[in-house]
This record gives structure tokens, sequence and C-alpha cells, in this order.
């Protein structure tokens, strides 16, 4: 016998009962589904608890008890899957919500642990008893059968029970294997754990994290004891698993040790008395008011009450300043940022307008301001707090009385968004059927929980939302603003940054990594690592609250900068490197905030140079040099670098070490200097290289005199007829010098004898030992230049030093070609006049006293192509843009041929540096117009790109990588800026190295 009771959401079902079902049943029925938040959820729930207990166990539920099931049921999938998981035992689960709040001794009871349990064992039965218990509150949640003060401590005292229960059974558990920790009076060692912002507050709801803090009494053990440190490392570790861990029965809340001190940084456990000094010394506004919110759950409570009672001072202060009044604002602004993380048209009901957040922060601020001379008014309790504060008259009747509603609304919308899934969330549906499920839940449309009954549930809803809400908001501005107009504003506030560092100090690690990689800066979590190593560090301790207001200052300056670099994940570690070395002390934090251009310059240098950048890291007492390179000019003078130089001398000079010191901050400061010019634009690559050059023959001139001072004063010998010269060779000579460049060095020495004079020889090279000495030896500060002198004649096996009358001898008939080829370059930059203009006229006699025959062109070439085959090692994904094809080798080797073929009948070739002398040859006709202007623009793009690239790797580099892509922040720096900067720079290489190859190869054919 059918019916013809039926529903339209679940037709299979009526068909089936509808043969054994009373027809009042199924009208129940019917009327049940209809009156559920989602008809839908509600009958694909009851659906399958047919199938799992079978249709005669549904066919005996009541009628009366329709209507509670199918609300439940299609309230929350995750209370439905439940009752389903209970097979034929689900009625018996399902009426649960007819109880009223257990007591905790009835939970403990229910979770029946005993002491044979295995840590499995304790896993399971904590999480069946969590799951029961849940289903419970949750089930009369929505039923409207308790208040949210019952839902809020239902939620609550499980938390506390199942914490406590771990706490207790598994300190037994490692006892029983290991030993308890005993005092040396044989006591046990205390251990709590506080329970920190909604939990400690009695106040948790269906999907929070638990936030514990884990404490110990005392490190003073018996002798037998475990270490008390190690033993409760491991229950700490083993309570954390416990309660958070997912499992095959799920997990009972997530466990939150953030709050603890030092957060993120700080260690799992800690000594009571550890924490108390932390926060006493290091603690922040914001710590007082979560420890506000603090309460023992489990363990030694007499312990954790001790511990509470002693920080009271620093939670609840006496006298309130204007500091703390900056720090309250400070913690609004972030509850403000919080709303620039909300998507466009995300209502959230805790860190949203109006919202949770905004209330509670009403709350603790009046307490945290208050609570000093009138403890009546502290509390972890919001609920609470707002009672003792209304009697307190420190909120007016109507204020208390807003918030208490607003409170409970808000809350329970929580709850409603949350019991579905049991999720981790506070968002508002966006769909139109999402938002009537959670009204419906929430009572809308049926009258249920006080609800309104209006057809329409959602605009009902929707009035109470905007209502509550935006009373929230308004208490929320006109009483904190009222109660701080007296206290001037210190600082301008970016919404943007404050919710990154709220989110780094929370731990949200992952979300700030996600939010600085939409503000342009990349590098996922190491950025946000690097952020928090500044603002929370454990560099030199935990950061104190004056750091911490330093780097909350500086975050807009200093984010808006490393966006805007040409490489921000670059950028940001190099300036958190250089903060850290420098102890990240707040003068340097203020001066960075205070001055945007200092910001600029450094951002800008450690984005493109890494070579640079490793020097201010290594040296950051140099930062006022690098704030002064803007001031300074342009192309530093031999003059004004001497000058600095002197005056930066100590005025002991036989203080070697101070000597050394002071040459190695003067060459890494000017360093610095010429760098952030190149950087900027300042100076173009030919002044690059003449800085360079007069910075290090300022640094060797310098050296030079010192060395003679410090040997002559220790030993004797013909001191008044010694002269020394030094010759600097290669791209010193030719003042081509790049950064890193070596001292490719020649030394010649006098003495007025003739022959062979032992005496003038062993000063002379002692003197120069002590010279090479001063510039290369390495010390923490790195080295002045590093020396190499194998150019000398007979190269290594010849002696260091060489008579004026030998290296005549030598280079005027048995140099090789390819050591004449060198003297082309050759420059003295030490050493009296008249000893200068000798060796000049030797190396002069030696280049253009002959010219070179095609034989002698020939072996140049060979040379060449020995250089090539041996050193470039290029390939199909390397280039290498010095001794490769086409590169500066093939431009500096063709010229040099054309100089020696040419000079000794054109005085106008016979210059050191590759591009003037490039312009002689232009001039004589040697070389032609087109061909004199594709070498020198192809010599100053490859130099470019030379120097490029060691400021950009911070190591020697010719190889050039073939992958575009990898190519591109590169080329971006040299000015490519098209769709594909990357593939414009290899193919402007490669261009200029055909060309160069072209070139050469046409030049030296002509020489057969």
């Amino acid at each position: 016998m059918t019916t013809g009771i039926t529903s339209s959401v679940a037709p299979e079902l009526f068909q089936r009962v509808s043969g054994a079902a009373s027809p009042s049943w199924l009208a129940a029925l019917a009327r049940a589904l209809d009156l559920a938040p989602s008809p839908q959820h509600a009958a694909g729930a009851i659906e399958r608890l047919e199938e799992a207990g079978g249709i005669d166990t549904l066919l005996a539920w009541r009628e009366d008890e329709l209507e509670p099931l199918a609300i439940v049921c299609g309230a929350s999938p995750m209370l439905s899957r439940y009752l389903v998981a209970k097979g034929t035992e689900w009625p018996a689960a399902a009426i649960a919500y007819r109880r009223g709040l257990p007591a905790r001794s009835e939970l403990e009871a229910n979770c029946a642990l005993t002491q044979d349990d295995d840590v499995a064992d304790i896993h399971r039965k904590l999480r069946r008893l969590a799951a029961s218990e849940m289903y419970r509150i949750g089930a009369r949640d929505v039923l409207g059968l308790s208040s949210l003060d019952e839902t809020l401590t239902a939620l609550s005292t499980l938390a506390d029970v199942c914490v406590n229960l771990a706490v207790a059974s598994l300190r037994a558990l490692l006892a029983r294997t290991g030993g308890d920790v005993q005092r040396e009076d044989g006591e046990p060692v205390g251990f709590v754990v506080i329970g920190m912002g909604k939990l400690g507050g009695c106040e948790l709801n269906f999907s929070s994290d638990i936030d514990l803090v884990y404490l110990y009494e005392t490190d003073a053990v018996a002798e037998d004891s475990p270490p008390a440190r190690e033993f409760f490392t491991r229950l700490a570790a083993a309570v954390t698993r416990a309660i958070g861990e997912n499992t095959a029965d799920g997990h009972i809340f997530r466990v939150d040790l953030r709050l603890r001190p030092e957060g993120i940084n700080g260690v799992p456990i800690n000594l009571v008395d550890a924490a108390i000094s932390y926060y006493e010394g290091w603690g922040d506004t914001w710590e007082r008011g979560a420890l506000a919110k603090g309460r023992p759950i489990a363990g030694d409570l007499q312990l954790g009450r001790r511990y509470l009672a002693e920080l009271e001072p620093f939670i609840y202060r006496r006298h309130l300043d204007f500091q703390t009044i900056e720090d309250l604002r400070s913690m609004k602004d972030r509850i403000d940022a919080e709303l620039v993380l909300l998507k466009p048209g995300t209502r959230n009901v805790k860190i949203g307008r109006g919202g949770i957040r905004e209330l509670e922060f009403v709350v603790q601020v009046l307490q945290l301001i208050h609570g000093g001379h009138a403890p009546a008014v502290r509390g972890a309790s919001t609920r609470r707090a707002l009672g003792a504060l209304e009697a307190a008259e420190y909120l007016s009747r109507e204020e208390a009385a807003d918030l208490r509603v607003a409170y409970g609304f808000l809350r329970n919308v929580e709850h409603a968004v949350q019991i579905e899934e049991k999720r981790q969330t506070q968002t508002l549906p966006q769909t139109a059927e999402g938002l009537r499920w959670l009204a419906r839940r929430l009572g809308y449309g049926t009258g249920r929980r006080g609800a309104s009954d209006a057809p329409d549930e959602v605009a009902a809803f929707e009035h109470d939302w905007e209502r509550q809400t935006h009373r929230v908001h308004e208490l929320f501005l006109r009483f904190l603003e009222m109660r701080f107009e007296e206290a001037p504003r210190q600082r301008k506030v970016d919404p943007v940054s404050l919710a990154v560092l709220g989110q780094i100090a929370e731990g949200r690690l992952e979300e700030a990594a996600a939010l600085l990689d939409r503000m342009g800066i990349p590098g996922g979590l190491r950025a946000a690592e690097n952020l928090a190593r500044i603002y929370q560090g454990r560099f030199r301790g935990p950061a104190s609250p004056q750091r911490r207001r330093a780097v909350e200052a500086l975050a807009p300056t200093l984010l808006a900068a490393v966006a805007s670099s040409s490489d921000p994940e670059r950028a940001l570690d190099g300036l958190v490197e250089f903060l850290l070395r420098t102890g990240a002390h707040t003068s340097y934090l203020a001066l960075l905030s205070g001055s945007p251009k200092t910001m600029e310059i450094l951002v800008s240098l450690f984005a493109s140079s890494p070579y640079l950048a490793g020097h201010l890291v290594g040296h950051p007492e140099l930062l006022d040099s690098v704030v002064r390179a803007d001031s300074a000019e342009a192309e530093p003078t031999a003059e004004r670098l001497g000058a600095t130089l002197k005056a930066a001398l100590p005025d002991d000079e036989s203080d070697e070490e101070e000597v050394m010191a002071s040459l190695r901050r003067f060459r890494t400061s000017e360093l610095l200097r010429i760098g952030l010019g190149d950087l900027a634009g300042a100076l173009g690559t030919e002044a690059v290289h003449r800085s360079l050059s007069a910075l290090a023959e300022v640094c060797l001139r310098e050296a030079a005199r010192l060395a003679r001072g410090v040997v002559s004063r220790r030993l004797a010998g013909p001191w008044d007829r010694l002269e020394l010269a030094v010759v600097g060779m290669g791209k010193m000579g030719a003042s081509e010098m790049s950064y890193g460049s070596d001292l490719d060095l020649i030394f010649v020495y006098d003495t007025g004898t003739k022959g062979y004079d032992a005496d003038g020889h062993l000063l002379a090279t002692k003197w120069v030992q002590k010279l090479i000495s001063l510039l290369a030896s390495r010390t923490r500060d790195g080295v002045v230049y590093e020396v190499d002198a194998r150019l000398r004649p007979s190269g290594r096996s010849g002696p260091l030093v060489t008579s004026l009358e030998r290296f005549i001898e030598y280079h005027s008939g048995e140099a090789d070609l390819w050591e004449r080829q060198a003297l082309l370059r050759a420059r003295v930059v030490f050493g009296p006049p008249a000893l200068a203009t000798r060796i000049d006229s030797a190396i002069a006699d030696a280049l253009w006293g002959r010219s070179l025959d095609e034989a002698g062109a020939a072996e140049i070439a060979d040379l060449r192509a020995r250089v090539e085959n041996e050193l470039a090692a290029e390939g199909p994904n390397r280039i290498n843009i010095k001794t490769g094809r086409g590169g500066i080798v093939d431009i500096e080797f063709l010229v040099q041929m054309l100089q020696l073929r040419s000079g000794a009948e054109h005085r106008q070739v016979r210059r050191r540096g590759t591009l003037s002398a490039i312009e002689g040859l232009r001039t004589v006709g040697v070389l032609s117009e087109a061909d004199a202007e594709t070498l020198a623009g192809h010599f100053r793009f490859l130099r470019r790109l030379e120097a490029r690239l060691r400021l950009e790797r911070d190591r020697p580099v010719e190889a050039l990588d073939t992958d575009p892509e990898a190519l591109g922040p590169l080329a971006g720096r040299l000015g490519f800026d098209g769709d594909d900067p990357g593939s414009e720079l290899l193919a402007a290489y490669r261009r200029t190295r055909e060309e160069v190859r072209a070139t050469y190869q046409r030049y030296f054919a002509s020489q057969r």
C-alpha cells in the first residue's frame, strides 16, 4: 500500500519506505525535511542512515524526533557522517543531544583510559570521546537547545579534559619507560599547560585551534632523575601529537604553540622562571594582551596560577604611558591591516569590519588600561569582562548591552559557519544557496533559536548582520579614538606591510609569503623567514619591543623599495643579512626609516651586485660611506683618493696591523662608492675602469711608502742609494682595471752601481715582500689586492725584483714576443721620476725599436688560438666573453698586433689603453673608420658585460649562460627592456662576437 506522500528532495527514500511506514510518519518526515537548514543534505544523510542501519531501524525512529534529526543532518555533513559511521547503533548516538553539559568527571570516565594503555590506545580513546562530545555539543547548538555560554563552555571543557587526560596518561607512560622527573626533595617536578586565547577564556568555537604554552618547574632534579628539560620536551611533543595529530580517527583540536615566549623562534617548552624573565625583559604590549587570556588547564594547576600571578604586574600596569598607547594603536592597526587581506566582496565574521576581533580588542584594551588599578576587570573571558567593565563604569550600560548582543550574534554565526565541516574558517558563504543554508542553520525562516521567522531568511539574516557589525565597528572607532586622542601619532601606517608583519608575528609564514608575492616580492617562505629574522629573530637574543616597533616603522619603505628593485628576492636577502650583521640595532633601523634615499641606495646595491653587497655586509660600519657616495664626485681623482687615504691611516705607522686594517677599509669604502656610481649610471664604463685603476694606484703607492718605512726600521743597509719603481702591467698599466682585478706588477730597483749589488738587491727584495704583504695578506677584512708578479723577467723562475740594468738587458734581447706584447700596457705607477723615465725609455726601445714582421704576426695569431682552445671551454651552452670566439682577447690581440706593426713608424699608436690605441690606429689609417668604430663599440659592450657579470656573481666570471630566461635579470640591468630581454642580450652578444671575429681574421690575413 502506498500513501502518496513524497518529497521532491528524497523521492527514492520515500518510495522505499512508503510501503512500510505509516502516513503520519511519512508526513512528519516530509515536514522535517522542509524545516531542515538544507533539505537536500538532510535527505541524503537520512538515506545513508537507512543504508547503514537498515530500514527497520529508521522506521523505528519516533515521529516527534524526525524534525531534530533532519535539522541536525541538514545543518552539518560533519555531524551526519558521525551518525552514519555508527551503523546500526546510530539511533543511540543521535539522541545524545538530549543530555545537558556533562561534568568533567563524567567526560573523564567516558574516555575510559587505563594505566595499561599505550600511545595508540590513548590517541584512539581521546578521539572517540571528542567525536561523541562534539556531536552532542553541535546538535544542541543547531537545535537551539544550548545557550551560547553553554556551547562555549562545553567546547572549552572538552579541550581541558582531553589535554589533562593526555598529560596525565602520557607522563605516566614516559615514567614507566624511563622514570619520572623528581625534584631534589623527591617530589615530582611540576609541569603545567597554559591555555591561551579562546581556550584560556573558555570561549572555544567548533574549529578553533587551541593555543597552548608548556611550562615546567625547575631544572634542579634528583641525582637519579632524568633531565627535566629533556623529559618535558618529550612530554610536550607527545601531548601535541595526542591532541593535534591526524590519525585514522581524525584529530581533536589543532594545536598552536605560537603564543609561547619568543613565539615561533622560542623553544616549545620553557622553564617557568625563564618565561617570566623573558616577559619582564622583552615582552611587548600584544603579549600582555595574550597573557591576559592565560589559564592553567592541565598538569600542575597551582604552578600555573603562580606563574600568571607573578606576571600580573607585567600584564596590568599601574600607569599608562604614551608608548603603551602607541602600542595599542599598533595592535588596532594590525586589525585594520587584516582587512587588506580579504578579497573584495568577502565577509569575515572574525577579522572583517565590525567582527569579533574588533569587539574583543575594545574589551582587551580597556582591561589593559584599567586592570592595573581595577583588578575586578581582569579576566580571560570576553563575556564576563563586558559585565565587569560595565559595573566599573568603563563601559556605559548601552555600550555593554550592544557589545554583549553583538558578541552573541557573531559567535553564533561563527559556529554556524564552522559546524558545517569543522573547517577553520570565518568567511561567510558568497553564493545565495550558501547564505540560505547558513541563515537556516541559525534558525532564520523557522523561528528557531529566537531568530526571525520571516519567509526570506537571507534578508532577515543580512539585516541583523549589517546592524550588529555596524554597531561594533562604530564603537571600535569612536571608543578607541576618543581615548587615544591625547597622544600624538608617531608614524604613518601602511596596512599591507603591517599585515605581513602581523602574519609573521603569528607564525603564519605561508600566508605572509603569499602576500609578499602579491606585493612583488617573490621568494616564498624564504622571504617571509628573512623578515622574521629581523622582526622577531634570535640574533643575539629575542627582538626587543623597540626593535619590533622600529621594523614596523621601516617596513613600508623597505618593502616598497625591495618590490621596485631589479631583483626583489636578492635585495631582501642581502638587506636582511646586512641588518643582522649590525645586530639589527634600532639606530640602523631608524636611520633607514628616516632616509628613503639611503634605503633606495642599499636596496639597489643588494639587488644588483652581490659582489659589492658582500663588501658592505662584511663591513657594516661603512654604511656612512654608502650614504655619502651620492654626494661625492662622480669620478674620483687620484689626488682626492690619496688625501683621503692619508687621513685614514693611523698616526703610528709602525702599528702594522692597524695600517693593514686602514688600507683595507679605505679600499672597500672607495670600491663601494665607485660601484654605486656605476650602478646608478653616474659613471660610464671607461670612467669605472679609470676610477678603479686610480684607486689601485693610490693604494699601491701608499703601501710602497709604508713598506719602506717598516723594513728600514728593522733592517740596516744602503737605503740612501736604493730606488724602487713599480711597473703596472695589464689592466693596471692600461688604466682598464675592473672589479676584482689583480695587480700585475714588475719591480725594478736601482742603486746607482754597476753590476750586481747584493746589499741593494736584498733591501729591494725585503721592501717588495713587505709591500706585497701589506696588500695581499688576508685578514678578517680581506685583502687590498692580490699581486701577480709573473710578468717579471724570466717569470716565476726569475728573482722577485730586477735591477734596472738587468731589466734593460733582458728586454733588449732576451724577451719573447709575448713579453714584448705585454709591455704595450706597461706603466710606472710608483717610483722616483728619474728612474721612471729610464724605465719608460727601455720599454719604448723594446717596443718600437723594430717593427713586427709577418712571422711575429703569425706567432701572435697562434698564441691567440691556443688561448681560445685551452682556456675558453666554449660549447653549445657556454660562451666565454673574454677568451672565446670574438671575445675581449680578440680585440686586444688585434689592436696590439697592429700597434707593434705600425708603432715604429707612427707615434700616435703608442698608447696603453685599448680604446685609446684604437683611436690612434684610426688616426693614422691603420684601422678604417668603420672597423675602428666596430671594435671600440664592441670592446665597450664586452667590458661592460664583463663588469656587470662580476658585480652580479661575486666572483670573476667570463662565462655567459645561453639560456635567455636565466639571462633576463642581467639583461634588464644592462638596459635591454623588450619583451624578452635575455634573448635580446644573447642576440646582441652573438652579433658582436661574429663581427669582432670577422674583423680579427681579416686584418691578420692581410699580414701574410
